[in-house]
């Protein structure tokens, strides 16, 4: 089998036990409003134009060198061997936002004691992924799901503060030409969230460490760095200091597929 054939059958496996599918509120939410189950979807949209030779195809093969650039290139970064990479499926806003709070029962069906979502009320609508433009580009979507490399599991990495991410030299960020800062955002961090299967609540206080993400492609909001965290049974989108740079910090690089 080859190296992009394991790849898909290991990312749609990922997509079939994810909290997308497994998640019974989470999984009603999606019927209800016209999204069919993401491994479905994500298999069509990389799969279209693979002929009938029975393999993978171009798609799949960029999805995967995407996935694997992204490990190679953060591999010097600290907590590097914590993450997870593979890819994300992201609905589209105006069918389930990722980017604000969501239903308690959807939140229960992650973590059965979790109360009701924190999201501080200077936030706005926040960055969405169907109309960003600059380096990131557009992804690959098909029937009201976009599809993304990036971080899928518990951790990110450490990169510093918002301040020392934003002002970092482009190189450190850019892979295969693309600022995988762009895709830090709500929309991203939040679809990650609820893609993880039930018990595995990325960034929060029921792992074994702690951790935040910030979310740099968001901007500052009042002089604030917007993050994502899980703490204290919430999933809070906050904002904090734009210069704390502590270990929980972590950042989630991400790249559109082409």
């Amino acid at each position: 089998m080859s190296v992009v054939q394991e790849f898909r059958d290991r990312e749609i496996a990922r997509l079939e036990r994810s909290g997308w599918a497994t998640n019974t509120a989470l999984r009603q939410r999606l019927e209800a409003v016209g999204l069919r189950p993401p491994a479905e979807v994500v298999a069509e949209c990389l799969g279209e134009g693979a002929g009938d030779g029975g393999g993978a195809g171009a798609r799949w093969a960029r999805a995967e060198h995407a996935v694997a650039r992204l490990r190679e290139h953060f591999a010097s970064f600290r907590f590097s061997n914590d993450v997870d990479y593979g890819l994300l499926a992201v609905p589209a806003s105006n069918r389930l936002d990722t980017r604000g709070a969501m239903d308690l029962n959807i939140r229960r069906g992650q973590q059965p004691d979790l109360a009701e979502d924190f999201v501080d009320p200077a936030l706005g609508e926040g960055v969405d992924l169907a109309g960003a433009t600059g380096t990131a580009g557009s992804t690959l979507g098909k029937d009201g799901w976009m599809v993304v490399a990036g971080v899928v599991g518990q951790y990110g990495i450490s990169a510093g503060s918002h301040e020392d991410v934003v002002a970092a030299p482009a190189e450190l960020f850019e892979v295969d030409g693309v600022d995988t800062r762009a895709l830090m955002t709500r929309q991203i961090w939040g679809a990650r969230l609820l893609q993880c299967p039930p018990g595995l609540v990325p960034d929060s206080d029921y792992a074994e460490r702690w951790t935040f993400t910030l979310l740099p492609g968001e901007g500052l909001v009042d002089g604030r760095a917007v993050s994502g965290t899980v703490l204290k049974r919430r999933v809070r989108f906050r904002l904090g200091k734009a210069d704390r740079g502590i270990g929980s910090a972590r950042v989630s690089p991400a790249l559109p597929l082409a």
